[in-house]
């Protein structure tokens, strides 16, 4: 199965950046990642804050065990 490129936080990051007054294709091509996966991430990670990715890993850990 192929590896996850960026972690939880990384994403998080990039779209803080977005949010920071970047426009949404400049933070894809400076992040080499498609605007469809931008917005999927948007999407899936929207108002989650540097505290609570590492809570939902624990989670999804605990529920796949």
């Amino acid at each position: 199965m192929k590896k996850k490129r960026h972690t939880v936080e990384q994403i998080i990051r990039i779209l803080r950046e977005a949010d920071s007054g970047l426009r949404n294709d400049e933070v894809c091509l400076m992040h080499n990642i498609s605007q469809q996966t931008f917005y999927r991430w948007k999407r899936k990670y929207e108002g989650m804050t540097w505290k609570r990715p590492s809570v939902w890993v624990i989670l999804k850990r605990k529920t796949a065990n």
